[in-house]
């Protein structure tokens, strides 16, 4: 990674969505009532775009949180990975972009059945410990904080090589140098310890539903949205060319599955499943 300080931060998808992730502790994940009372039924008309798109925000969150809960009452078998070593990236800038290189052992670790995934994923979301976790206590890594981290990114070429944006700072100790005071949220790691990255989820359908819900005006999927939910009769009419000559539907079965387990009725599907398709019309 070659990053100029005069240059823009690099884009993380659904960044506001992983903030909401990372700041559930431990036991919010496990509250299985966390969302109870707060999702409100989606109604079938909005009055304007913008309280369409708010409406299914809490549901995707929901659907998150509902996701991790799983993950975690199945931790032990869990697919856990090796970090070789890890280390501020060059736009690594707290408090807000905690931002690892991270190298993985390539070889699986014990827990690791047929079928597994052998490497992490670009959306995969972890926690850093340090110790193959057997059960949800162990994710606390030796009383230091929970710690998530999400995979944004992973060489082509090499893909134990990957960055992830972390929940909290990791300290770096050398053994060689006084044991410094570390400040409060902050996991602290000697180079001759073992981290491990375990696998819970993969973000990437919520990351994209997310994504869809907030349009960026600059860009024009907001108009397009907007004839798709025909909230404006300037733009009632227009047709897009290029997706008429595709033909396919845009929207892979994974974001339809998502999308029709928040229990729509068949209006509102077809109305969210459009705007994903209207989200990457050119």
């Amino acid at each position: 990674w070659e990053v100029k300080e005069n240059k823009k931060e690099r884009l993380i998808k659904g960044r506001d969505l992983v903030d909401v992730v990372f700041s559930w502790s431990v036991l919010d994940v496990l509250n299985s009532n966390l969302y109870k009372g707060k999702v409100d039924k989606i109604p079938t008309t909005f009055p304007s775009s913008t309280e369409y798109f708010y409406s299914f925000v809490n549901p995707i969150i929901e659907e998150t949180h509902s996701a991790l809960l799983s993950s975690m009452e199945t931790l032990r078998r869990a697919p856990t990975f090796k970090f070789w070593e890890i280390k501020p990236a060059k736009d690594f800038k707290p408090p807000k972009n905690l931002i690892y290189e991270v190298t993985l052992q390539t070889t699986m670790s014990d827990n690791m059945n047929k079928g597994d995934r052998k490497m992490l994923e670009v959306n995969d979301f972890i926690a850093v410990t340090n110790k193959t976790p057997t059960r949800m206590d162990d994710l606390r890594c030796s009383n230091e904080p929970y710690l998530l981290a999400l995979v944004f990114h992973v060489d082509e070429d090499f893909p134990n090589l990957i960055t992830v944006l972390a929940s909290k700072p990791i300290l770096l100790e050398d053994e060689s140098t006084p044991k410094t005071k570390k400040g409060k949220g902050v996991m602290s790691v000697k180079e001759s310890s073992n981290l491990f990255g375990v696998y819970l989820i993969n973000m990437m359908t919520n990351i994209r539903i997310w994504t869809a819900l907030h349009p960026d005006p600059e860009r024009g999927n907001l108009k397009l949205i907007s004839r798709v939910l025909q909230i404006n009769n300037e733009v009632g009419d227009e047709s897009c060319v290029s997706c008429q000559e595709n033909g396919e539907n845009a929207v892979s079965r994974d974001l339809e599955r998502t999308v029709r387990s928040f229990k729509l009725n068949s209006s509102q599907e077809d109305a969210i499943l459009r705007c994903l398709e209207a989200k990457d019309c050119r």
